[in-house]
């Protein structure tokens, strides 16, 4: 009766609700200090005193499932990069890049596009989660966006980064559009390495304790990194939409009539567009590579041009390291001695890759042998190996390669 009474006290109060979907798919509703409540009756109690859209307006969810990227996207108008950043996307991807949903956060001056990826399996499970609760028009966001950005200490030149501890996590905002989430471990490792790359300044991490809460007022401030675009537009978006163009589709509605009218007297207009569409489509191609002197196969040659522009995508270690962490954790008895990342390719014309190497030591080879065989059976991007250095009857030492495709 008290924790009904208390969640009824703080939605009349001060409505701050943080709202989002743990790593096993259930929706966690809490206090902005993390006090838990039972979802079901806060539910029911916001939707009561009509204020539910307004309090949740926003579900963080795991980044660990959002694939946080950059990449070099050529073209000059926003429709030419948005449909040629599937293409640049794809090389750097272990699934087919038809798996995903994109969604391109910002794009740079020098075309160096920002995008979250999420399976469309995925979003379709949070979608179904969030129509079972009533909350069709809640946004989906990547919780690293729930911390903000930590500000750069300009005279000391080093990055900064923002760091809210959640239970045994450490979600961790970079910059304005990156962002991960990891163990105490791995956060010390992926930050050495960061180090590594900058002349061996470590970035510096600021304690946050409190995310930003699901209200509507986070999602006025938040909306560029809502994953609800295309087909997962939101109920509220969409009708928000609706009836700002209301007039304008009445009256698209009626040009759309006169011209099926049109067309049905005139037949022979199918064929035209088909052929407008073509030379729109080569117009497109000659505008974003006006080297090409002849046209074979559109779609062939703009990938291969795509691939040619020398800003391809490389798998770095922050990905590596995140993507065998969950194998390492199976085997306690191995432990991790030290981290080391070797870049193999300096060539700037070519797309960079790398090895990372990872020592390790066991009281089993057995251990050693059984965590080499599940992260080969895990999806990682590179090729995994194992080499043993050392057998006593006491220790076994040993390096796990991971190559990066």
């Amino acid at each position: 009766m008290r924790q009904n009474e208390s969640m009824d006290n703080m939605a009349n109060v001060n409505n701050k609700i943080v709202a989002k979907i743990d790593l096993q798919g259930a929706l966690i509703l809490s206090s902005e200090d993390g006090q838990p409540f039972e979802t079901d009756s806060l539910i029911q109690s916001l939707k009561a005193q009509g204020i539910l859209n307004e309090t949740i307006a926003v579900i963080w969810v795991p980044t660990q499932f959002v694939l946080l990227t950059s990449v070099f996207v050529p073209g000059k108008r926003r429709a030419d990069w948005l449909a040629a950043l599937p293409y640049s996307l794809e090389e750097s991807l272990s699934e087919p890049v038809e798996n995903f949903h994109i969604v391109a956060l910002n794009r740079s001056k020098q075309s160096q596009v920002s995008a979250a990826l999420v399976e469309h399996a995925l979003m379709q499970k949070w979608i179904q989660l969030l129509e079972n609760y009533g909350l069709e028009h809640a946004a989906l966001i990547a919780d690293c966006f729930s911390v903000p950005v930590a500000h750069k200490d300009t005279l000391q030149d080093k990055d900064s980064w923002n760091v809210y501890s959640s239970d045994t996590l450490r979600i961790v905002r970079k910059d304005q559009y990156s962002g991960f989430a990891s163990t105490v471990e791995w956060l010390q490792e992926i930050r050495m390495l960061t180090g590594h790359g900058d002349e061996g300044q470590l970035p510096e991490l600021h304690e946050i304790t409190h995310q930003s809460d699901s209200s509507s007022e986070t999602l006025k401030m938040l909306s560029v990194y809502n994953l609800r675009t295309n087909g997962y537009i939101s109920v509220s978006a969409g009708y928000s939409i609706l009836q700002r163009w209301k007039w304008h589709l009445v009256v698209l509605f009626l040009i759309v009539v006169s011209f099926l009218a049109y067309t049905a007297i005139e037949t022979h207009r199918i064929q035209s567009q088909v052929r407008s569409y073509q030379a729109e489509t080569e117009t497109l191609f000659k505008r974003l590579f006006p080297d090409v002197k002849k046209i074979i196969n559109i779609r062939v040659q703009t990938k291969n041009r795509i691939n040619q522009a020398g800003h391809a995508f490389a798998i770095g270690p922050s990905q590596l390291i995140s993507e065998v962490e969950s194998a390492f954790k199976l085997f306690p008895g191995v432990k991790i001695q030290k981290i080391q990342w070797n870049q193999k390719n300096t060539n700037n014309k070519a797309p960079q890759s790398g090895r990372l190497a990872i020592f390790v030591e066991s009281l089993k080879t057995k251990d050693l042998e059984d965590l080499n065989t599940r992260l080969k059976s895990d999806k990682i991007s590179g090729q995994v190996s194992l080499q043993v250095k050392n057998v006593t009857p006491a220790l076994v030492e040993g390096v796990f390669y991971v190559d990066a495709n």
